[in-house]
């Protein structure tokens, strides 16, 4: 009885911690990674190479919105 309680109460803590920990922490951290990587780049060259082509503008509005948006992206 007590082997058996003992058994379940890990197996469901493991499933249980195993299921939860890698399914939402993959899916949003990847999900909110990905685009946020992805589209503030792609965004930010486009415009500004195409209105002023300028080393300068370009890698200062880069840096800002990967580092301010991936802070946050990680702990939460």
């Amino acid at each position: 009885m007590l082997k058996r309680n003992k058994a379940n109460v890990v197996n469901n803590t493991e499933v249980a911690e195993v299921k939860q920990t890698p399914t939402p922490s993959p899916k949003p951290t990847l999900s909110q990674a990905k685009p946020s990587m992805t589209p503030e780049p792609m965004e930010v060259q486009t415009p500004v190479q195409k209105s002023t082509p300028k080393p300068t503008p370009t890698f200062k509005p880069e840096p800002t919105p990967q580092i301010n948006r991936k802070t946050p992206a990680f702990p939460y």
